[in-house]
């Protein structure tokens, strides 16, 4: 479409604000913005409304009255991963988060909750475990500490990520439960390699 494409990384401990600087500087028709912190909207907000550069979030921000936003469909896909694992015959399903400071991971949980009530299944007050996005140490952890100790076991487990999945997968096999034959266990995000 006759546009020039300009990536821009943000190292972690870099300072945001110079970043979004140096996009006003280049005179940028436009911004895609992906995976940048709370305290980064406000600045980003003010800079780009100064001088009328439309903005696009894309991934899984919070929602932003000034900005577009595009990202997955996540009620639709923990619905149809409900009534998949329903379907199945599971009525025990517990769902495996990210971080419980994460936006994206407590949204989801959420959304698992009300999904898994308005299913008629059973809701128990720890069907939610906090772990991690990435780190497969603390997730098998997480996964491993859940598995020995909830009565009755879960059947089924809904991921948060796939990420999150490929190590679940790990910690049952680690604990010698069978899968799928006793355990179930579905990625969210459709990554390769999933």
């Amino acid at each position: 479409n006759g546009y020039l494409i300009k990536l821009l990384p943000i190292p972690k401990d870099a300072d945001y604000r110079v970043c979004i600087e140096r996009s006003i500087e280049q005179r940028l028709a436009g911004m895609l913005v992906q995976n940048i912190g709370p305290q980064m909207f406000e600045y980003l907000h003010a800079e780009t409304s100064r001088f009328r550069i439309p903005v696009a979030l894309i991934d899984d921000p919070p929602p932003q009255d000034w900005a577009a936003r595009v990202t997955s469909d996540d009620a639709g896909g923990l619905k149809l991963a409900i009534e998949h694992l329903k379907e199945l015959g599971h009525r025990r399903i517990g769902f495996i988060a990210a971080q419980a400071n994460s936006p994206l991971s407590i949204a989801r949980a959420r959304l698992f909750r009300d999904l898994i009530r308005k299913a008629n299944l059973p809701v128990s007050g720890n069907c939610v475990v906090w772990s991690d996005w990435q780190e497969p140490e603390i997730i098998e952890s997480c996964v491993c500490e859940f598995l020995t100790s909830a009565q009755p076991r879960p059947t089924a487990l809904l991921c948060a990520g796939d990420m999150i999945a490929m190590s679940t997968l790990r910690a049952a096999r680690a604990l010698g439960i069978g899968l799928p034959r006793e355990l179930s266990v579905v990625g969210f995000a459709d990554l390769r390699m999933a």
